[in-house]
């Protein structure tokens, strides 16, 4: 089997939210207050303490629309390329909240190694459908047969 390149992940320019989405953005040096603790599908507190929070959280976890996945093969090998709702911020630095992860899945060498998170479902099914483009590039078909072509990412 030839090894595949996935160097051009890392090219793509993948932006944490749209252009015009109303993003909530930490200056140099503030911090998250401790009640701000999980965020909505676009990056926004949740109300009320974390019990309350948490319930809300599982609400949205179950409205089917936090989910991304894009089955795809390469040679005899399975990929899944995979955007998931975390709610718990992972912005570690200054900046917007990133409630939004991308991770690749399956038998290549760098599986679960490259990932990339973002702030607003719109941002993060933006980047799920680039990836699943540059995937595509690359040479990789998608699971469905379709000949190739990005047909509607399913949402679980």
């Amino acid at each position: 089997m030839t090894e595949l390149d996935l160097s051009a992940l890392d090219e793509l320019d993948l932006a944490s939210y749209l252009p015009g989405e109303d993003v909530l953005i930490l200056e140099d040096g503030e911090r998250w207050g401790r009640d701000a603790i999980i965020f909505d599908l676009n990056g926004h507190p949740l109300p009320g303490d974390i019990v309350e929070q948490a319930r809300a959280f599982e609400e949205l976890r179950r409205n089917g629309e936090n989910h991304f996945v894009t089955s795809m093969w390469w040679q005899d090998t399975p990929l899944e390329v995979s955007t998931v709702y975390l709610g718990v911020n992972h912005q570690y630095f200054d900046g917007p909240p990133l409630v939004w992860e991308t991770m690749l899945f399956g038998g290549l060498d760098r599986k679960g190694k490259w990932q990339c998170r973002y702030t607003t479902r719109a941002a993060a099914f933006t980047a799920h459908q680039a990836v699943v483009e540059c995937l595509l590039s690359l040479g990789l078909v998608l699971a469905d047969g379709n000949g190739g072509t990005l047909a509607e990412v399913s949402t679980t």
